[in-house]
């Protein structure tokens, strides 16, 4: 769904970006810990500025489950300008 209509949800995305956060802290199986951050990864290429916003209002120091937020929008391709 958000590979194909992840455009269509920019209004929706500090909301979807802080539930994701929050559901990684009880995640135990890695599968699906994989799974939420390629959501996350998939989110950040319709709506790479919203997202890294959203990353940057978390609270310092960024917790062990915002690191990972923060690689898939450093390492993004659509964050690289030529």
């Amino acid at each position: 769904m958000l590979r194909l209509r992840g455009a269509e949800l920019s209004l929706q995305v500090p909301e979807i970006v802080m539930l994701l956060h929050s559901a990684m802290k009880s995640i135990t199986n890695e599968q699906t810990l994989n799974g939420t951050l390629h959501s996350l990864r998939t989110l950040t290429a319709h709506h790479l500025v919203l997202v890294a916003d959203q990353i940057l209002t978390m609270p310092l120091p960024h917790d062990e489950y915002a690191r990972p937020h923060r690689r898939i929008v450093l390492v993004s391709p659509s964050s690289i300008v030529v």
